[in-house]
């Protein structure tokens, strides 16, 4: 099975793919979402949905962590 490239397209946050299909995207050039204390991109989706339905059984996201500050409550 041939999989397509996924075109890639330049958003005010960062770059995001524009359908279905591989990609190879630069982290520093993704999209990236912000929180209080924490600035973090997802591999696999940032809705429920989207992960659940194309990544069921795989989580990954990259996040930046200033200094001290924990990963989370147990890490």
């Amino acid at each position: 099975m041939d999989v397509p490239e996924a075109r890639l397209e330049h958003t005010d946050t960062g770059l995001v793919p524009s359908g279905a299909g591989w990609f190879v995207l630069n982290a520093r050039d993704a999209r990236w979402r912000s929180r209080p204390g924490r600035q973090s991109v997802s591999f696999t989706g940032s809705e429920d949905w989207v992960a659940d339905t194309l990544f069921p059984m795989l989580g990954v996201n990259l996040a930046v962590l200033g200094p001290g500050e924990p990963n989370s409550t147990y890490h």
